[in-house]
């Protein structure tokens, strides 16, 4: 997995840190996405767009990462977007019910 990390931006009238996940997010690349939220935590930005269009698979791993993320920014009066997820993801989860705790935008019709 690569990072592609964009600096701030307009989205939403807010100001959001984008982040472009490439390749996979799984157990083997969750630390790295993990260690770069907490460096970004650690500046005080709070507010992030994760990009899924460029993520061609994921796996429980990194669900949980994303779950932390979600949760981490939120303690710290932040917001985190997923952004263009497949039609896999998005579904995968509305089936465990987490599209209720992730602010979700699809890139196809789910």
């Amino acid at each position: 997995m690569r990072l592609k990390v964009f600096s701030q931006e307009a989205y939403a009238s807010s100001e959001f840190v984008r982040v472009v996940v490439v390749g996979q997010l799984v157990v083997d690349t969750r630390q790295e996405f993990k260690r770069m939220f907490e460096t970004f935590l650690v500046n005080g930005m709070s507010h992030f767009v994760i990009d899924m269009s460029q993520c061609n698979f994921f796996d429980s791993s990194g669900v949980g990462v994303l779950l932390w993320a979600n949760r981490t920014v939120a303690e710290r009066g932040g917001v985190v977007k997923l952004l263009d997820v497949s039609k896999e993801l998005a579904e995968f989860l509305h089936m465990i019910k987490l599209d209720e705790v992730f602010n979700i935008e699809c890139s196809q019709a789910v």
